[in-house]
């Protein structure tokens, strides 16, 4: 696990909340784990690219907030997100780039109105066979363009997707 160039190998286990001002970036054969192993979940705050050749374990708990000043990649492997934020309202607009060939988020997305995410020719999958509380919120611009697949896994229970116009967003 690489975080802002300091290189952790094998399980890295999250004892607090990470705020991340650089990339991070999960290597083959490594395993990032946001719980600390006393029943506490962790949140990861990243500023920069995400990249993950290994393993990201959220434990059905914990958010992940993409908050750039600049345009970034996002690749998940073969991991699940269960609760992301993209941007913070504060201004700073980025785009977030979905560069894994299927990301899926199962339990809440929130697009901020200072953020685009873009699909990028991409499947994003919203939802995951769990109850009640699927909730994925537009306020600023999801780009699913012609090559791109956006699906929701209503197992168990349905999926809800708000769209805000108050910012004025775009799908």
């Amino acid at each position: 696990v690489t975080i802002s160039n300091t290189t952790y190998a094998g399980t890295k286990l999250m004892y607090s909340d990470w705020t991340v001002n650089g990339a991070l970036e999960i290597t083959t054969g490594n395993h990032l784990n946001n719980y600390d192993n006393t029943a506490t979940y962790y949140d990861i705050e990243c500023k920069g690219n995400w990249t993950n050749a290994g393993i990201f374990t959220h434990n059905s708990q914990g958010t992940v907030t993409f908050n750039a000043a600049t345009d970034v990649n996002i690749d998940n492997g073969t991991s699940t997100f269960q609760n992301v934020v993209f941007g913070d309202d504060a201004g700073g607009a980025a785009t977030y780039y979905l560069t894994a060939a299927s990301t899926n988020i199962r339990l809440t997305m929130d697009i901020n109105e200072d953020a685009v995410l873009d699909l990028n020719s991409n499947t994003l999958i919203l939802g995951y066979n769990v109850g009640a509380g699927k909730v994925y919120t537009v306020s600023g611009t999801l780009e699913v363009d012609a090559d791109a697949t956006l699906a929701f896994d209503n197992r168990s229970s349905v999926c809800t997707l708000t769209v805000d116009n108050a910012g004025t967003p775009a799908l």
